[in-house]
């Protein structure tokens, strides 16, 4: 029988990384709320407030993947909530999740502005997916969400921009098209760190960016020493000697 692939840790990394480039990340799906966040004040995650959150679904003790607090430009409005769900599977009942959320949030943080961002990893896009409706009798209600597909992203336009988080959104974009095996895993992850170099990246970025994907995809430890070289190359060329990968990680 042959063996089972690792599975990809979708959740832990993309947890990860958002916390870590934040602000990129933010500039890159929703650039409206970029625009108006004052990122000289605290940003506070605050996700692990919500594990007994009951938002009527079968799981009540549910956490959302990303529950961001920041502060605003507009002194008027003081603090704004973002919600961001990570979603690699199928989308369908996305939308209803995410007005349960929204309801159940605005309960808990009434004073606060809630603003929420869907990150969909997948394929397969049917129509109006971020878009919840329903209707009892009379009663008619929509709620739509912003939203960022990540498998329809332009690649030629993601490499003319200045944003790091566009290196997080190629692999993904890749990494959906090529998980079936680890050799394909690794041909990808090696494809990003060679663009990288190529492209002379700043090295805290990439040393976040290994960490994604190191905790989204299992490589082997000689996957691991192949893609080390190139970092120590590049770290070699531009930062001074660096001797080894668990140097990097360790920083």
């Amino acid at each position: 029988m042959p063996k089972k692939e690792p599975s990809i840790k979708y959740d832990v990394s993309w947890k990860y990384i958002l916390t870590t480039m934040f602000k990129h990340g933010v500039e890159l799906f929703y650039k409206e709320l970029y625009d108006i966040i004052d990122f000289n004040q605290p940003i506070i995650f605050i996700e692990s407030k919500l594990t007994n959150l009951d938002v009527g679904l079968k799981n009540n003790s549910k956490i959302v993947d990303k529950l961001i607090q920041c502060s605003l430009l507009d002194g008027r409005t003081q603090h704004l909530l973002l919600h961001i769900e990570i979603e690699a599977n199928n989308p369908y009942t996305i939308s209803e999740r995410m007005f349960t959320y929204y309801c159940a949030l605005k309960l808990k943080f009434p004073d606060k502005k809630i603003q929420a961002l869907i990150i969909y990893l997948g394929k397969d896009n049917p129509p109006k997916w971020h878009l919840y409706r329903h209707k009892d009798l009379a009663l008619k209600m929509s709620f739509t969400c912003k939203y960022y597909n990540i498998a329809t992203a332009n690649e030629k336009k993601l490499l003319k921009s200045d944003n790091p988080f566009i290196y997080i959104v190629l692999f993904s974009k890749w990494l959906f098209k090529n998980k079936q095996t680890m050799k394909k895993r690794f041909t990808i992850s090696k494809k990003l760190f060679l663009l990288m170099k190529e492209r002379q990246i700043d090295l805290d970025m990439v040393k976040n960016i290994f960490v994604f994907v190191k905790k989204q995809v299992s490589l082997s430890n000689e996957m691991e020493k192949e893609i080390s070289i190139i970092i120590y190359n590049k770290s070699k060329n531009m930062y001074g000697k660096i001797k080894n990968l668990a140097q990097v990680e360790a920083i």
